[in-house]
């Protein structure tokens, strides 16, 4: 079997269109070969070459976007690595707006289209493609969220890191602009949007410590700090809780896997949360099991801890 002609340089390191290879002098033929997949209707694409997951998803559906569309809603969720139910349950799926004052959304198999018309939405640069900002993308993702799953990414939008990386864009927004965004929002969902805005909270650094904070307010229980630092009597520094009711000095915490999968992890975990035992009244761990089946129990506990209290 002779082996396929090689691509043009142009063409051979990224997705390309049909006519952009009927351009290069690359014929049907060519474009039929075994090497080369069509992950959308006019591309293609040489087999290892577009990364795994959303980017490179993304990256195969590139060579069709028209001026005027980007990526959106869930899809640019994903691209800015914030918090989704079931995070990549529709990968497969992409969603593409555009500006309907300059062109049409897409009806592409595999994509959902949308039609535009908010000036506020920025068109960003993220790893070579063109993706709504963040906050535009909560927004939009109002009309298939609950208010519980848009609090957990309305978190991560504000949330700054302690110590932030150069590569690094977070903090995505404030509670200032959240709020103007909500305001002057005309599309679906502005009530659950509104809702959740007065829940979202500054400093929380994973969504399982939003979840766990939401089941206890939905029980009636007051609102916690979040992501405390904590001293002993001598001013040295203890742990850092997660969830710190101070009046009753009270810590709830969430226990990841991570606190299991590595050694390291698990004893610098036991040993904050021994010094932390030593100057709160309790500290209550809470596992994954605790926020679904055995909520419940979570909920009995903290109250039970508030009400004996110091």
């Amino acid at each position: 079997m002779r082996h396929p002609v090689p691509l043009p340089g142009t063409l051979g390191d990224a997705a390309f269109s049909r006519s952009a290879a009927r351009r290069a002098g690359v014929g049907d033929g060519r474009l039929r070969r075994t090497d080369l997949r069509a992950p959308f209707h006019g591309v293609r694409v040489s087999d290892g070459i577009a990364p795994p997951g959303i980017l490179g998803r993304c990256l195969e559906y590139a060579p069709r976007l028209r001026p005027g569309q980007y990526f959106s809603h869930e899809t640019a969720a994903l691209l800015w690595n914030l918090p989704l139910p079931g995070a990549g349950r529709s990968q497969a799926t992409l969603d593409v707006s555009a500006d309907a004052d300059r062109t049409k959304p897409p009806t592409a198999r595999g994509v959902r289209g949308h039609a535009i018309r908010d000036d506020r939405v920025r068109v960003l640069a993220l790893g070579g493609l063109p993706v709504e900002d963040p906050v535009s993308a909560w927004l939009h993702l109002a009309r298939m969220l609950s208010r519980n799953d848009l609090v957990v990414v309305g978190d991560a939008l504000v949330f700054r890191p302690r110590f932030p990386r150069s590569s690094d864009a977070r903090p995505y927004s404030d509670l200032g602009d959240l709020a103007a965004r909500v305001g002057s929002y005309r599309g679906r969902g502005k009530l659950t949007l509104a809702s959740a805005l007065r829940l979202v909270r500054e400093g929380v650094e994973s969504p399982m410590e939003t979840r766990l904070r939401l089941l206890l307010l939905m029980h009636g229980l007051p609102e916690p700090q979040v992501n405390v630092d904590l001293f002993d009597e001598t001013g040295r520094f203890a742990g850092r809780a997660d969830l710190y009711y101070p009046r009753q000095r009270v810590v709830v915490e969430y226990d990841g896997e991570q606190h299991r999968l590595s050694r390291a992890t698990y004893l610098a975990d036991q040993k904050r949360l021994a010094r932390l035992r030593r100057i709160c009244s309790d500290v209550i761990r809470v596992t994954v099991d605790g926020l679904r089946s055995e909520a419940h129990l979570t909920v009995a506990d903290v109250r039970a801890a508030l009400a004996v209290g110091p």
